[in-house]
């Protein structure tokens, strides 16, 4: 497997650093390596090949060889269910922000938003059920309202913006190289 390392993972890192606890930002990289090794498994477990590891403005993301539709939707739930696993194991004391940030991180990454693991579940499923052109197409849709609608209620909070500048850059990048609403899949081949 390949590691590849998007200049944004270079500024989310450091304004991670910059704003976190050091033992808030350690409890943060334990969840996302759960997360992430929840992935890893699903993958592993789906007969499929870990291909490239990403590391990007918005976190990670793991591309693999092999699978269907049924495989990406169970593989992009494994993340989420291993950070809730994680939190229901941690113990007393240090852990306990350790399960809130694991907790956070799941529930945030089972929004219906494209580039996160509750977006290529449901585009998965919408495929599986309608076929890859319509599956697509009303996955994309509902990404793009899930997104606005979040956004609009970070207006209120503005400390969440910054949160959804990843999720917007990957909806703008996917359209300016799609020419049109066309969700982004992780699987190759």
């Amino acid at each position: 497997m390949t590691v590849e390392t998007a200049p944004g993972f270079f500024l989310t890192a450091a304004a991670l650093i910059l704003l976190l606890e050091p033992g808030e930002l350690g409890a943060l990289a334990c969840a996302a390596a759960v997360h992430e090794l929840g992935h890893l498994m699903a993958i592993l477990a789906a007969g499929c090949t870990p291909a490239r590891l990403r590391l990007g403005l918005g976190g990670f993301s793991i591309d693999y060889l092999g699978g269907g539709y049924l495989a990406d939707m169970l593989i992009a739930l494994a993340g989420p269910a291993a950070g809730v696993l994680g939190a229901l194991c941690a113990g007393p004391g240090g852990a306990a922000l350790f399960a809130g940030i694991s907790l956070a991180l799941s529930a945030f990454n089972l929004l219906p938003v494209r580039e996160l693991d509750g977006g290529q579940a449901l585009r998965a499923l919408l495929c599986l059920m309608l076929g890859p052109d319509r599956g697509e197409l009303w996955a994309r849709s509902v990404s793009l309202g899930v997104l606005g609608l979040v956004t609009a209620a970070a207006l209120m909070h503005p400390l969440l913006l910054p949160v959804l500048l990843p999720l917007w850059v990957g909806e703008i990048t996917e359209c300016l190289q799609t020419g049109g609403i066309c969700c982004r899949i992780n699987k190759k081949g």
